[in-house]
C-alpha cells in the first residue's frame, strides 16, 4: 500500500488538524511532521506521546487514543 504512494500536493483542508508522533519514532520527530500544518488553512495542533515509537505500539495505543479524542472536542 504504501510502496507506492507518491504525495500529490491539493488545496488545503479546511478544518484543524492534529497531528499526533511518537517520541521515541526513529523516523520521523517533530521537524518531519511540522509539515502537516501546509495541508489545512485551520488551526494545527502537534502532540508527542513520549513513549511511543512509529507504530505506537503497547501502552502508548491508549495516549493515542486520548489524544484523538482530545482532538476531537
Amino acid at each position: 500500500l504504501v510502496a507506492d504512494y507518491g504525495y500529490a500536493p491539493d488545496a488545503p483542508l479546511r478544518v484543524p488538524l492534529t497531528v499526533v508522533y511518537g517520541g521515541r519514532d526513529a523516523e520521523l520527530g517533530r521537524a518531519e511532521v511540522q509539515g502537516w500544518c501546509h495541508e489545512t488553512v485551520g488551526p494545527t495542533t502537534f502532540h508527542e506521546i513520549a513513549d511511543a515509537d512509529h507504530l505506537f505500539g503497547g501502552a502508548a495505543w491508549l495516549e493515542l487514543a486520548k489524544a484523538v479524542g482530545a482532538g476531537l472536542g
